[in-house]
């Protein structure tokens, strides 16, 4: 067996029988991400913020899971929990959060992301804005 980096292992006979260097890297993506995406998708998308060293203004993860966890008391547990109007324009805005940290971690790693509209840069701009007027508040 050959170690090639943190804990990935590749076998002689892999290094063989791939048809090129493209090829083998390939495969070792598909075994990383059937590995990251096996845990709770809470845990991947803050493994993802960890390993990108992203810095969010909000707990980005833990609110993902609340989200989550209300939707399978919904679905699952058959509750007749209230949802309201703020809490729809939230959900969609955490999860126009998710787009953004998705491909503020492809640019990490400088992945190809198609963003035709200019969001990424777009969301960015009015999270600084955002920023900007919370520093300025009057007593």
């Amino acid at each position: 067996m050959l170690y090639l980096f943190a804990g990935v292992i590749v076998t002689l006979n892999e290094l063989l029988i791939a048809a090129s260097k493209e090829d083998l890297i390939l495969k070792l993506v598909e075994r990383a991400v059937t590995v990251a995406v096996g845990s709770k998708f809470d845990k991947t998308v803050g493994n993802i913020i960890k390993e990108c060293d992203l810095k969010l203004d909000r707990p980005f993860a833990e609110h993902l899971r609340e989200l989550n966890e209300q939707r399978n008391r919904i679905i699952h547990e058959d509750c007749s929990e209230e949802i309201s109007i703020e809490q729809v324009h939230n959900s969609f805005g955490l999860l126009l959060y998710l787009v953004y940290i998705l491909g503020c971690a492809a640019n990490t790693y400088k992945i190809p992301c198609l963003d035709e509209f200019g969001f990424l840069e777009n969301f960015d701009r009015q999270i600084r804005e955002a920023n900007k007027e919370s520093e300025f508040t009057v007593d």
